[in-house]
């Protein structure tokens, strides 16, 4: 737990000066502390910025949950009605089958896959309920012992005309979690899609191909802005290939599950054509025949980094080249054979000799281009800090 008195120093009445007014150049001790810890700047400043002027950042990921809860009631079907609504798919739904058929889905698949047809309550302000229910694609996952399915339902994606409480997918209950469309026995790599379409058509591609036996195909019940608790990530095998949409949301979807997997986590680019637009994904790449460039795909996958910490000085660093490359070859005179223009210069002397009033001098020279000792000055704004005289010893002295 963050406690502020283990990074700044606190009077006997827990007073200290605030790190982000000292910076503002603002003095006096008005950062106040109190015996729970709690924390506050009498000028405003806000927590937030007083820890990240001291390095200490508050760290605003959640952890993410170990197991997954419970599902609600009535959410679960059972394989019966999942069976019945893959006929029902197969013999009776034209629409549906046309739209799964654009999109590569084949009969075949609908029942490796167990993809059926079902009823989805829709809002619908025009009905006296304020509902009214659409036919959808169902999606089945099988629950943890496989006795039980959840269904998520793709609405009436056929239809451009849909009721004013119309989204397009429901998937009520469903936790968060893998969905495994190719599981080989022992899988050397897993291939990660951003969503179920595309995970259906590429698990259908690698169980009919060589890599049969090597690549386990999954994909998330959650979408691409979420990532399932450790618990369901330990189901992915060995190394971890993301292949998400080549969009805004995809990417940060990859770089959201290579920032819990790590080093067992790699982006790969969707493997692309000469025609494609942002938001091209893997179902478009196998409809345009580029299966056969996965393996390329997944072998120049972009590792996971650390993130490197952010360090101000860094940015300062040169090396001895660049020195050399930069630095002039000639000495830029503030004063003629005594100061330099771009250097610091301690004046230092014992008290009462004259220190202040020579400063003073030479800040007039510079500041009028006049001669300082007898030498020339290069003309230039001039800074004079005063912290000990009076206004009047300085009045004095000026004159």
């Amino acid at each position: 737990m963050f406690d502020i008195r283990s990074h700044i120093e606190f009077d006997a009445k827990g007073r200290a000066s605030c790190p982000v007014c000292l910076a503002d150049g603002k003095k006096g001790k008005n950062l106040s502390v109190l015996q729970s810890g709690a924390y506050k700047c009498f000028r405003g400043c806000k927590p937030d910025e007083i820890r990240a002027a001291i390095g200490q950042e508050k760290d605003r990921t959640l952890p993410a949950p170990s197991v997954q809860p419970e599902p609600p009631p009535n959410v679960l079907v059972s394989p019966s009605k999942v069976k019945a609504g893959t006929e029902r798919l197969l013999t009776k739904s034209t629409h549906a089958l046309r739209w799964l058929s654009d999109r590569g889905i084949t009969t075949d698949m609908i029942r490796h896959y167990r993809i059926g047809v079902s009823r989805s309550k829709v809002g619908d302000s025009t009905k006296p309920n304020g509902h009214t229910y659409l036919p959808a694609i169902t999606i089945a996952f099988p629950n943890h012992d496989g006795t039980a399915y959840f269904q998520k339902k793709r609405v009436r994606p056929w239809s451009d005309e849909q009721p004013d409480g119309y989204k397009k997918w429901s998937q009520y209950g469903i936790p968060a979690m893998v969905w495994t469309t190719h599981q080989p026995e022992q899988p050397k790599q897993t291939w990660l899609c951003e969503g179920e379409w595309d995970a259906i058509l590429l698990g259908w591609a690698v169980r009919n191909s060589e890599l049969k036996n090597n690549v386990q195909v999954a994909t998330f019940t959650c979408g691409a802005g979420n990532v399932p608790p450790n618990s369901e990530l330990e189901k992915l095998a060995n190394e971890v290939i993301t292949f998400y949409d080549s969009d805004g949301a995809g990417r940060t979807g990859a770089a959201a599950v290579q920032q819990r997997l790590k080093s067992r986590c790699k982006k790969a680019i969707v493997p692309i054509n000469r025609q494609a637009d942002d938001g091209w994904d893997v179902s478009n790449a196998l409809n345009a025949g580029l299966f056969d460039q996965f393996p390329a795909a997944a072998a120049d996958a972009e590792a996971w980094m650390p993130p490197r910490k952010d360090n101000p000085l860094r940015s300062r660093l040169i090396t001895n080249d660049e020195l050399l490359a930069r630095a002039p070859d000639y000495t830029d005179w503030l004063v003629d054979d005594i100061l330099t223009a771009d250097e610091l210069f301690l004046l230092a002397a014992s008290p009462r000799a004259g220190k202040s009033l020579m400063a003073m001098t030479l800040a007039h020279s510079v500041a009028t281009g006049d001669k300082f000792l007898g030498r020339p000055v290069s003309q230039g704004a001039v800074l004079y800090i005063r912290c000990e005289d009076s206004e009047t010893k300085t009045k004095e002295r000026e004159l």
